[in-house]
């Protein structure tokens, strides 16, 4: 009989010390569910200072990678300001309007361009392989920039259909003895076009003139 209320005593017992150990357990899960949420805002309240510090510091670079620009000499800046064009720039350190201006840079030096080989006819229908060698400057960076969609491609057309001109009007002997007379005409007609580009034709040259086999 004793051992009946022991046993019996003992199983209160447990049962009374269950919901107060599994209530302990519930509130330590609680305790760290809270640290963990407080945890993750104090992450997040740090890291967008940084974020926004990070986006700022790029602007700040691009503003001032289209802001100061550094033109090299023998070269010119256009500057073109909302599509319009504005000035002239020379070589050195040229400050823009970010997001509003624009530059493109032009060769003011002397260049010279060798024209591919082209077959020709003269007076007397026979076929000559010429080509030849035309120096040039630009002399108004603003002409040549907006007056011609691309003054090379310009030049070395003009260069090849004067060129057809030229020895269409002569004999064979002519075309090949009278290479002065080529020249002098080619840089003449030449000029007359180019002046309103705003390029200087500087000299013109017959590279070769042969009869082909």
């Amino acid at each position: 009989m004793i051992w009946t209320v022991r046993a019996m005593m003992t199983m209160a017992s447990r049962t009374r010390t269950a919901p107060t150990i599994s209530g302990a357990v519930s509130l330590r899960t609680t305790a760290s569910c809270r640290r963990a949420s407080v945890n993750d805002v104090v992450a997040r309240a740090t890291s967008a200072p940084l974020i926004v510090g990070a986006v700022l510091v790029l602007l700040a670079i691009v503003i001032i990678a289209r802001t100061v620009q550094i033109i090299q000499q023998g070269y010119v800046g256009i500057v073109k300001r909302l599509g319009e064009f504005h000035s002239v720039r020379q070589p050195g350190v040229t400050f823009l309007v970010p997001l509003v201006d624009s530059m493109v840079t032009v060769d003011i030096r002397e260049t010279p361009r060798t024209g591919d080989k082209q077959d020709v006819i003269t007076r007397d229908n026979v076929t000559v392989s010429v080509n030849a060698t035309i120096f040039s400057q630009v002399v108004d960076p603003r002409l040549a920039l907006f007056s011609v969609s691309n003054y090379f491609v310009a030049i070395d057309q003009l260069s090849r259909t004067t060129l057809r001109a030229i020895f269409g009007g002569m004999s064979l002997d002519d075309a090949l003895s009278q290479r002065e007379r080529i020249n002098a005409q080619l840089q003449a007609q030449m000029e007359s076009v180019t002046d309103k580009w705003g390029i200087r034709s500087t000299e013109s040259r017959l590279s070769t003139s042969h009869r082909p086999r």
